[in-house]
């Protein structure tokens, strides 16, 4: 389960391939955003907006990174 959630965040970062791309703030900028969203997704934990793995699945598939 832990790797379908890894792979979905990384689909979402648009973490596949950073090669030739100013690689230092391309890497800068994707550990900004990741930081977002975990912290998204701790607190939706932490209070208990998500009660099983499939809403935890379905929120990280409809999550707009851009609006964290």
């Amino acid at each position: 389960r832990y790797i379908t959630i890894a792979k979905i965040i990384r689909e979402k970062l648009e973490i596949t391939d950073t090669k030739g791309y100013n690689e230092k703030e391309h890497h800068a900028q994707i550990q900004e955003k990741r930081d977002r969203v975990e912290r998204y997704l701790i607190f939706a934990l932490k209070y208990k907006l998500i009660t099983d793995f499939e809403e935890f699945k379905t929120l990280i598939e409809n999550l707009d990174i851009e609006d964290i």
